[in-house]
């Protein structure tokens, strides 16, 4: 896998570094891309390695281009410059996938439109939306939701999300406070974690049961 992924992880790096807005300024920090409203959008065609015989994109490709899309994103606004030198990285700790319409065939071009929709003192909301960049065909084909925490290689336990952000980056406060969790000013988006955040719980508890049946093996 690495041999495929880590060349496209580069490619996609350099593409959001070529278009970067560097580190937020002051007034920058009210408004940046890929956080709040401010949706950054990835661009792609589905190659061979995300074409499956059915000849459309197999599930697990929607995935690893919103990896990339993440990627892409703190690249292109920064964030990646400000969190490589200081050891932090980004950590998926939990994702869900609702497919509505395929992306097909091979080398059809989609676009990935990625936004940080919320954050508490431990996890980070992303949501990624696949379209067509066609108008009038660019209706959402597939949702992806990312539950992730923030880590730095010299510390234990994760990161306060909303301190990185505003402290590491530079966030506006104001900014940070909108995108806590919970009280997200949107309303489909909150009640869109809510949701998300209960069935997260529910598969722990499921997990839970699940290791006592083993304990000991």
């Amino acid at each position: 896998m690495g041999l495929v992924h880590t060349p496209r992880v580069i490619y996609t790096v350099a593409k959001g570094l070529l278009t970067s807005h560097g580190k937020p300024s002051h007034d920058k920090a009210k408004s940046i891309v890929g956080v709040g409203e401010n949706i950054h959008s990835y661009v792609a065609r589905a190659g061979f390695f995300d074409v499956d015989y059915l000849g459309h994109m197999n599930n697990a490709a929607y995935l690893s281009h919103a990896e990339l899309a993440r990627w892409e994103l703190t690249a292109q606004n920064g964030m990646l410059g400000l969190m490589l030198p200081k050891g932090i990285n980004f950590l998926v700790a939990s994702t869900s996938v609702r497919f509505r319409r395929e992306v097909r065939p091979l080398f059809r071009k989609f676009q990935i439109d990625s936004s940080l929709v919320a954050m508490d003192h431990r996890h980070v909301w992303m949501v990624h939306n696949f379209r067509y960049p066609i108008p009038g065909r660019n209706r959402v084909r597939a949702q992806v939701i990312v539950q992730g925490v923030v880590t730095q290689w010299n510390k234990k336990g994760v990161l306060d999300p909303r301190e990185f952000f505003r402290d590491t980056c530079g966030f506006d406060s104001d900014l940070v406070e909108s995108l806590n969790y919970p009280g997200v000013g949107n309303e489909a988006v909150s009640k869109m974690l809510d949701g998300f955040v209960s069935l997260d719980q529910s598969l722990r508890t499921v997990a839970a049961e699940d290791d006592k049946t083993h304990e000991g093996l």
